[in-house]
């Protein structure tokens, strides 16, 4: 393991750990709508259109609240280094 993960998973378990839970999702949610915008078949019905964009609006929203999430968790790591340095 790189030294830089094993320093951040020693300083802050928990931390690092909920840094790992946000990116898992991104990724996750990166590759299913990377797989489900590619067109299986040349006339796919009505339904079936509805339940892609079902879940690719609700992919897109775990997409942004799982970039929020890592962005408020990397600001609270860098407040509380900030603050102990001083």
């Amino acid at each position: 393991m790189h030294p830089l993960v094993l320093g951040q998973l020693r300083y802050s378990p928990l931390q690092a750990a909920l840094n790992a839970v946000g990116v898992s999702f991104e990724v996750r949610a990166l590759l299913m709508l990377a797989g489900i915008s590619r067109n299986l078949s040349p006339h796919p019905d009505a339904s079936l259109i509805i339940g892609w964009a079902t879940v690719l609006v609700m992919l897109w929203f775990v997409l942004v609240v799982s970039v929020v999430f890592v962005v408020i968790s990397r600001y609270s790591q860098i407040r509380e280094r900030t603050q102990e340095e001083e």
